[in-house]
């Protein structure tokens, strides 16, 4: 059961990649408060919008039917590395009279309007996340020109007709499609390749004349 005093409180927690795990943030936010039912998480990117983060987007939609409920994340960066998303949170706080309670900082709308000073922190947070995200790319963007200066293969490698001809596990399993002994599916499975586009895409390229 929640609590009277915690039905309102909500929680976010985010990883870009399921290699991480976003459990040190989930037991934070149960230490502030939060009910375990009441904590949304999810594996993508901040860069990412709130239309491209479903629980984000969810939570943001409860928010908004909830009026006067708390947000709390561990840090700015968990809710969003966007500054358009950090924007349109500011209204949604300012709209539906939300308390912010993110890391050490704390943003109480509930009873009185955002300041100026509070808008401009949390912008600012967004605009530091911008930043890094374009200098993240840029700087995997210098590393593969790097690599391909120094003539490493870059991206997947390129598999011609003759690889396919002198691959023997690709024509056992291709005759056995071919035959319809086996489905497309069985096929990228047995022949071990990561999806079926990429199995279809040896097919045809095995079948150019």
């Amino acid at each position: 059961m929640i609590n009277e005093e915690n039905k309102m409180k909500y929680g976010y927690a985010r990883c870009s990649t399921t290699k991480q795990d976003a459990l040190y943030e989930i037991e934070a936010l149960l230490n502030m408060g939060i009910p375990r039912e009441h904590i949304y998480v999810e594996y993508v990117s901040g860069s990412k919008t709130r239309n491209q983060r479903p629980e984000f987007n969810k939570l943001m939609t409860i928010l908004e039917n909830n009026p006067g409920s708390v947000l709390a994340a561990t840090d700015f960066y968990r809710v969003s590395r966007n500054i358009q998303d950090m924007i349109a949170l500011i209204e949604i706080v300012k709209k539906y009279k939300l308390k912010l309670e993110i890391g050490q900082f704390k943003f109480d709308c509930r009873n009185e309007k955002l300041s100026f000073i509070d808008e401009f922190i949390i912008m600012l947070f967004g605009i530091l996340g911008d930043l890094d995200n374009k200098a993240k790319r840029q700087n995997t963007i210098y590393g593969m020109e790097t690599a391909r200066r120094a003539g490493k293969q870059i991206g997947r490698p390129i598999v011609t007709k003759k690889d396919l001809e002198n691959n023997a596990k690709f024509l056992k399993y291709y005759l056995q499609w071919k035959n319809k002994e086996i489905t497309l599916c069985e096929m990228q499975k047995l022949y071990g390749v990561k999806s079926r586009t990429t199995c279809y895409n040896h097919i045809k390229t095995f079948e150019q004349k």
